[in-house]
């Protein structure tokens, strides 16, 4: 068994890679955002949503599959409040 502070490390490291993807994935969600803006779509889609979720807990091991909807969820939740502008504070 790995020591504490090893597996503390471990967490360390994921977690700073999980951001470094998290900001990715907000930068990409303005840029949709803006998209539909000028296309005059819907911000909003629960059929791709649903999509999504389906098919990222496909194959999963099934003691996680419930965290990763969730997981993904509060995501999309976050990613929609950016699409629309809101929660974004601008840098002057």
């Amino acid at each position: 068994m790995k020591d504490l502070n090893h597996l503390r490390e471990e967490i360390d490291r994921v977690n700073n890679g999980l951001i470094e993807l998290f900001i990715e994935r907000m930068k990409i969600s303005e840029e949709i955002g803006e998209y539909k803006r000028q296309k005059g779509m819907k911000i909003y889609d629960k059929k791709r949503e649903d999509e999504i979720i389906a098919e990222v807990i496909e194959g999963r091991e099934e003691k996680y599959k419930e965290y990763i909807s969730e997981f993904l969820k509060e995501l999309m939740k976050m990613s929609k409040e950016i699409q629309e502008g809101n929660r974004v504070n601008n840098e002057k």
